[in-house]
């Protein structure tokens, strides 16, 4: 049974991106496991006592125990949708975000992670959170970030933008499953100056999707474009993409890209979720 794991803060947002992460478990038929880091308690020394404890350990728990317990509720009430009801589990841990996630994610072995987004108007909200960042780092599997806006609808067009043979088999074989658990149609894009030269890498990757994972519904995209960057940015709008794709390695390059102020002029797009697959 697939497993998808979704990581909350417990605000608004996070909720947002639960409840479409549940909509994906049902069509994956996978199980949903909810996960809550919550602050580390400090302390002070005290004479004679030793260290006291400046907030109560106690209370963050309980809290993040009942926001869990609330949150998965609310899922409870929400499934069945396509007729699969998944198991909806909750944990919560004490300590700094990135350790006792990478210690849940060797315990847990999650298909998936979801993350909620910032909500801003622009993709470039993916990549601006440490946490965001130190999950990509850690992760071993895909990682779906949700808009905060984004509006849950049937995966159609699923927009890949990099190259295929960059990515882990077991990612591939995630990424053919959900398509294929929405029947959708795998766009394979490559941007270049050249029709000719895109054309000589399409071939292997189609192969690689029909062939060897029993996909048929593969096709590819050469987009002419002198500035990638841009180029980049805007394929998810160009080519109405309900979820776009793109490998780890990809993301430092789009790093260094948000920090400039052209993301203002180019990144107004209609928001879509994004799904990082390890490199």
């Amino acid at each position: 049974m697939k497993k998808v794991l979704v990581l909350t803060d417990l605000s608004d947002k996070a909720a947002h991106a639960a409840e479409v992460a549940l909509k994906i478990a049902e069509r994956l038929k996978a199980n949903l496991i909810l996960f809550n880091a919550f602050p580390v308690v400090e302390a002070f020394p005290v004479t004679g006592v030793g260290m006291w404890p400046i907030d109560d350990f106690a209370a963050h728990e309980n809290d993040s125990k009942y926001g869990l317990s609330l949150l998965a509720e609310n899922l409870k009430k929400l499934s069945g949708a396509n007729g699969f009801h998944p198991q909806i589990t909750f944990r919560n841990a004490m300590g700094n975000f990135g350790s006792v996630v990478g210690d849940l994610l060797k315990e847990a072995e999650p298909d998936l992670i979801v993350m909620g987004g910032k909500g801003a108007d622009k993709l470039g909200h993916f990549f601006i959170g440490s946490e965001s960042n130190m999950v990509l780092r850690i992760a071993n599997c895909p990682v779906l970030f949700i808009p905060e806006t984004y509006s849950y609808m049937n995966i159609s067009k699923i927009v890949f933008a990099d190259d295929l043979e960059r990515v882990r088999p077991s990612s591939v074989h995630f990424l053919t499953d959900l398509a294929r658990s929405y029947n959708a149609e795998i766009i394979l894009t490559h941007i270049t100056n050249s029709e000719d030269e895109a054309k000589l890498g399409f071939k292997g990757c189609i192969n690689t999707i029909t062939k060897n994972y029993n996909y048929p519904n593969a096709t590819n995209k050469c987009i002419i474009g002198k500035d990638i960057k841009t180029t980049l940015l805007e394929i998810p709008d160009l080519l109405q993409a309900d979820l776009f794709v793109m490998i780890h390695h990809r993301l430092s390059f789009l790093n260094r890209l948000f920090a400039g102020s052209m993301t203002k002029h180019v990144l107004k797009r209609k928001q879509v979720p994004l799904l990082v697959l390890p490199g």
